[in-house]
């Protein structure tokens, strides 16, 4: 026996027999249900409660039940008393008038509350510190699943992997994830071998040769395998299942991101380790190119991968010895890669980047092939020429373009943004732009024909961040009317419609880019109502301004025609962003193909019996003597592209009923 072993005191523990009130008063309780006899003539019997050792699900559910009665009828009560006008001479303190911004401001920050007119500083005791307690603690306790729901909830993406990576679910073992969601080896070659042959997607970052005896070493023993690596096998399946072969079960497709996430949370993708910055940024580009619309999460999910590509480093250029040039030049490529991701996923969404650009100073990734390094590479090749036609260099022009992007977002989202960044902007993006080489540059469809799907899709990635760059900077500048912006904003946004349009077809099986369908997925369809919110602009603001420069608006009407049909066939299967901007094309094309403009041809509504029944039966919802408000009334809240702020103006031009 040890010393201390005969002073061990041996609890048990026992059930208290006596409720919460009558232990705490010292009472007599004679246990009485729902509420002992002294609790009850006290007129307290909702806090009549008694200690259980083991609760049961349904008792839990009881006593979270009676918890959130009491907070309601204590809410009440602190209501009752905040609607009664104050009778103590200290319970408020009122700042005087003459007081000056800074100490409202300090004074605001500190507990002020602003009702109408009146200010007033209520410190913690008040009882309105008291209802702000009341609704933090409503905060953490837990709440109906049915009261949370909205009611009107997006249908979302059947794909669970980033609810999971979350903490949505409980993460299986890395051997049951690799015997439920890894098929057969040779289809698992095959899916592999066409992801790494369709260029426009495969990730730069995933070097091939070496992605081949980690690959190779995983089929010898897959117990051996970093969970980490194996996260991005199953990213890589996810992507190649589901955007290049035809005839496939979405469900089954998604259960590789399932597997993904499970993954990446066994391999603990919040720490600094090898391959935890690359298995999070394929995961964030699986979700953007197999998702006809964004699961809510992505914004949360880029930033976590931002942040942890910032935590190892990989924002910052590593000179001499410390990592050898293969590792040198991959984390250029991630880095560069994620900073893409970063900008357009903060586009999307209209928020600023994750990335603070004045913090890094990575450089960008040369313009080399897998097959030109190694891990052994003692000293990298020279970049090869950027005349010389190779893939790489589709993801340095990105890079360059999404520089000047975030500083066009930054300009566009500053509170006070400086008209005089303007025209050095646009000068610095078209010199981006002139300075791409030929086989970049965009061509038409009937002008690709002996291209290969890649390079087609290539060039319309290009020319879409190109349109995007312009179109973002001169928007805000149109309900201004400044005619350089007007011109400007409606060319290259025209622009970017058209080629979408042109294309759209061309994805399809059958087309020119079967194999590029992934094309059509979330980003590059924003992009596509970007453009036509951004046309709808220009004519908007034109018509109220005589003086505004001339514009074909037969041509322009007759694209958003296009687009309208586009946009009725893809409504059931899109975000609801999509359904508003239909509404909006419709209004303006109701509108202008009625009314003419400055002279100019107007565009007929005899079009409309060439539209698809589909599109009719879309047009039937908005009745000709509808107002533009009223058209808002049938689709709920809108999120994303509908937050823009230019659909006020849209409301004040439009808010008025449409002319037969």
């Amino acid at each position: 026996m040890t010393p201390h072993s005969s002073s061990r005191i041996i609890t048990r523990k026992r059930e208290r027999l006596a409720c919460k009130e009558c232990r705490r008063r010292k009472l007599k309780c004679d246990r009485t249900s729902p509420s002992c006899s002294s609790c009850t003539r006290r007129g307290d019997g909702e806090s009549c409660t008694y200690q259980r050792l083991a609760q049961t699900p349904e008792d839990r559910q009881e006593q979270r039940a009676a918890t959130q009665a009491r907070l309601e009828h204590l809410e009440q009560l602190v209501h009752q008393l905040a609607s009664q006008p104050s009778t103590a001479s200290g319970t408020s303190l009122t700042p005087p008038l003459q007081a000056d911004s800074d100490t409202f401001e300090s004074e605001i920050s500190s507990g002020t509350v602003v009702n109408g007119e009146s200010l007033t500083y209520n410190g913690a005791t008040h009882w309105s510190a008291m209802l702000e307690d009341i609704n933090e603690l409503r905060l953490v306790l837990p709440i109906d699943d049915a009261a949370a729901l909205d009611d009107h909830p997006d249908v979302l993406p059947e794909d669970k992997g980033v609810e999971l990576l979350f903490g949505g679910g409980v993460c299986l073992p890395l051997d049951v994830v690799i015997a439920t969601y890894l098929p057969p080896r040779q289809e698992v070659d095959r899916i592999i071998s066409a992801y790494f042959r369709a260029e426009a997607i495969a990730a730069p970052f995933i070097h091939g040769p070496q992605f081949r005896r980690f690959y190779q070493e995983f089929w010898k023993d897959q117990t051996s395998s970093s969970p980490l690596w194996l996260s991005i096998l199953f990213s890589i399946l996810h992507i190649s299942s589901h955007t290049l072969r035809r005839n496939i079960d979405p469900v089954a497709t998604n259960q590789f991101s399932v597997a993904a996430a499970h993954c990446l949370t066994s391999g603990h993708y919040f720490r600094p380790k090898r391959f935890a910055v690359e298995a999070l940024t394929i995961f964030t580009q699986a979700q953007c190119l197999t998702s006809k619309e964004l699961p809510p999460d992505i914004g949360a999910l880029i930033g976590l991968t931002v942040r942890a590509a910032t935590n190892m480093g990989y924002h910052r250029e590593i000179e001499g010895p410390r990592i050898s040039p293969f590792e040198r030049e991959m984390r250029r490529r991630t880095w560069s890669f994620c900073m893409q991701l970063d900008v357009l996923i903060a586009f999307h969404l209209g928020l600023p980047t994750n990335i603070q650009f004045p913090t890094w100073n990575t450089h960008p990734p040369t313009i080399l092939p897998d097959s030109a390094f190694d891990e052994d590479t003692v000293l990298l090749p020279p970049s090869r020429p950027e005349s010389e036609l190779n893939h790489r260099l589709f993801y340095l022009a990105k890079h360059r373009f999404m520089v000047f992007l975030e500083r066009i977002l930054r300009h566009t989202l500053s509170a006070q943004p400086d008209p005089s960044e303007v025209d050095s902007l646009d000068a610095e993006v078209r010199a981006v732009f002139e300075n791409l080489p030929e086989y970049m540059k965009p061509r038409s469809v009937a002008d690709s024909v002996i291209d290969s799907a890649s390079l087609m899709v290539t060039r319309l990635c290009v020319s879409f961040i190109y349109c995007k760059c312009l179109c973002v900077l001169h928007r805000p500048y149109v309900t201004q009317g400044r005619p350089e912006s007007i011109v400007i904003c409606h060319d290259v946004s025209l622009r970017l419609v058209r080629e979408y349009v042109d294309a759209y077809a061309e994805f399809a099986p059958g087309g020119q880019a079967e194999t590029e369908s992934w094309f059509t997925s979330a980003l590059s369809w924003h992009d596509f109502l970007f453009g036509n919110m951004a046309l709808c602009l220009v004519i908007c603001a034109m018509s109220s301004n005589p003086a505004s420069p001339v514009i074909d608006l037969s041509l322009t009407l007759e694209t958003l025609e296009k687009s309208r049909r586009l946009c009725a066939d893809e409504v059931p299967t899109r975000h609801k962003d999509t359904r508003k901007v239909l509404a909006l094309i419709t209004a303006v094309i109701r509108k202008f193909s009625v009314v003419d403009l400055a002279t100019q041809d107007s565009f007929s509504m005899d079009t409309i019996g060439m539209i698809p029944e589909t599109s009719k039966d879309l047009l039937l919802d908005f009745p000709m003597d509808t107002t533009w408000d009223n058209m808002w009334d049938t689709m709920g809240p809108v999120t994303g592209l509908a937050q823009d702020p230019s659909w006020q103006y849209f409301s004040q031009f439009l808010d008025a009923s449409v002319p037969a």
